[in-house]
């Protein structure tokens, strides 16, 4: 599991050197956006359990990078989340986005999963499709772990498919 943390970072490091080498695509929006997910948490463990998530990501982009802010509740009705970080997003193509993120939040077990802290990272890469409208449609692959804050660490994986809406006015 540890090695899915590492794949995370690695793809946001990769996403962020393409980044370097280019200047910013005037064809990227700079909208606010909701993002509703449904999916399976624990889909590589046995107590594999349904999971949806309703995500803002703020227009605001940090020094013209693509990367900004996010917030997020998720829940499975056993274990619920909520957290905040930071995305990158990198256009592939006119209609291809490549999401990376990364972040942390409170995690509450509530008889579900027991991830040893209150305390979770999460990493999650996405690919999704633009359409018209600004509206897109995706999948996200995750990863939650404590980072050994807590007394154990088995972390957990997400996979589920996300719609993203323009919300609000453009920046």
């Amino acid at each position: 599991m540890l090695r899915v943390c590492r794949f995370c970072v690695v793809v946001l490091c990769g996403a962020l050197s393409v980044r370097a080498g280019h200047a910013v695509d005037e064809k990227a929006d700079d909208t606010n956006r909701l993002v509703l997910g449904l999916g399976r948490l624990a889909i590589l463990d046995s107590e594999r359990t349904g999971y949806g998530s309703v995500e803002y990501r703020g227009a605001g982009r940090f020094a013209g990078w693509g990367m900004g802010p996010w917030l997020s509740l998720e829940t499975s009705g056993r274990e619920h989340y909520a957290g905040t970080g930071v995305f990158l997003e990198v256009l592939m193509g006119d209609r291809w986005v490549l999401t990376p993120s990364l972040g942390v939040g409170l995690y509450l077990e509530d008889e579900g999963i027991d991830l040893g802290s209150s305390i979770e990272f999460r990493s999650a890469i996405e690919v999704s499709y633009r359409l018209p409208h600004e509206a897109r449609v995706g999948v996200s692959f995750g990863h939650m772990s404590n980072a050994f804050l807590g007394s154990h660490n088995p972390g957990t994986e997400f996979l589920k498919l996300q719609l993203s809406m323009p919300v609000g006015l453009k920046q």
